[in-house]
């Protein structure tokens, strides 16, 4: 079907890899066993070293999210999420923060909360506009939010004909998703802007965290 196209299609282009650090210090040996673990597709293992290293104040930002992208792994997104969200509270590298945004918006996108995913995917532009793997991923899940909507106007057709319901709810429920894809639709055209600025001044200078 459609939607597991796009499934599949979002999960070709994610991709998701810890980041590599040397080992000077015990925060980073733990985060470097973590890393070991995950490229033997051990998640589980890694995510308990990426626990271990999070608690520790030093490296907070690469060890969260890390753990992130193994939580990602064994399917638990709403604590891969939480993790992406303390990376970005914990870092002022650009370059991670993309990160963080992106694998964030995939991960809300095996949600299926897709409005919360092309946000993530924007916010992660504005950093890194020439990423090309976030902007297919957005066009995916704009795609996606489409035709979430369309199915729940089509849900809400066939309630309102089987049974009678109440006009005031049926017109907020009408209007939520109009507003939300508006407003989406804003953001997304403040991110284009933004983008052609920025590409106008120049192509973003890497960091010195490794591409994912």
């Amino acid at each position: 079907c459609k939607k597991s196209n796009f499934m599949k299609q979002l999960l070709v282009l994610f991709l998701i890899n810890p980041i590599i650090i040397f080992a000077q210090s015990i925060e980073k040996s733990i985060i470097n066993e973590g890393n070991e673990a995950y490229k033997k597709k051990y998640f589980e293992e890694a995510t308990k070293y990426y626990q271990k290293a999070a608690k520790e104040q030093n490296l907070k930002d690469i060890s969260s999210y890390n753990l992130g992208n193994s939580y990602y792994q064994i399917e638990n997104q709403d604590d891969a999420i939480a993790s992406y969200k303390a990376s970005l509270k914990n870092t002022e590298n650009n370059e991670l923060k993309s990160k963080a945004l992106h694998n964030m918006g995939n991960a809300y996108y095996k949600q299926k909360e897709y409005g919360k995913s092309i946000e993530s995917y924007i916010k992660s532009l504005e950093l890194k506009p020439n990423q090309i793997d976030t902007k297919k991923n957005l066009v995916l899940a704009k795609r996606m939010l489409m035709q979430q909507q369309k199915e729940q106007n089509n849900q809400q057709k066939q309630q309102s004909q089987s049974k009678p319901s109440d006009p005031n709810n049926q017109e907020n429920q009408k209007k939520m998703p109009e507003d939300e894809a508006k407003r989406l639709l804003q953001l997304m055209d403040e991110q284009d802007k933004k983008t052609q600025e920025k590409i106008r001044k120049g192509t973003p200078k890497n960091s010195k965290y490794k591409d994912w």
